[in-house]
């Protein structure tokens, strides 16, 4: 590798450094469904919870079962909530997927990584601060994320939100 010189940035970190700047900007929703800025004085802030409980909601409108919202402040720094969700088939767990990560990206939101949607049997979303797992109920049952994290606080969820 080349010596670097005061200020050049080898391309893999400027790719890590833009991932970073742009995380600081995924941004809570606001009355009108857009994602968007608080308009706290000295900058954004992220409101976390409240996008937490939307992605519950777009879960709930696909018909996802057994929607739990975990707070995870205090037990990881990778995530400040998990939503986790339950699908009937895999062909469902697949659409509620979809369905949070285009209603996410349309108010403004970015998904920063996917895993598991072609297989349809446990669908992970990375969201920045949330992290959102969508389980056909085999895998919900035999990874039990909810016993595993059975310490941390259920955070309530919206009355516009069904779960089974």
């Amino acid at each position: 590798m080349p010596l670097l010189r005061n200020g050049d940035v080898p391309h893999s970190l400027e790719i890590i450094i833009s991932q970073v700047h742009a995380r600081l900007f995924i941004l809570p929703p606001d009355p009108s469904g857009r994602l968007a800025p608080s308009g706290a004085p000295g900058g954004l802030t992220i409101d976390s919870a409240a996008t937490a409980k939307l992605i519950a909601r777009l879960a709930s409108d696909r018909k996802a079962e057994a929607i739990v919202i975990l707070d995870m402040r205090r037990a990881l720094g990778v995530a400040d909530y998990f939503v986790i969700a339950s699908g009937q088939s895999t062909r469902q767990v697949q659409a509620i997927a979809e369905h949070v990560w285009e209603s996410l990206e349309e108010r403004g939101g970015r998904v920063w990584h996917v895993e598991g949607l072609r297989e349809g049997q446990w669908v992970l979303l990375d969201c920045g601060d949330i992290i959102v797992h969508v389980f056909h109920p085999q895998p919900r049952r035999f990874y039990g994320l909810e016993r595993l994290w059975g310490d941390m606080p259920r955070v309530a969820l919206p009355a516009s939100v069904t779960s089974a």
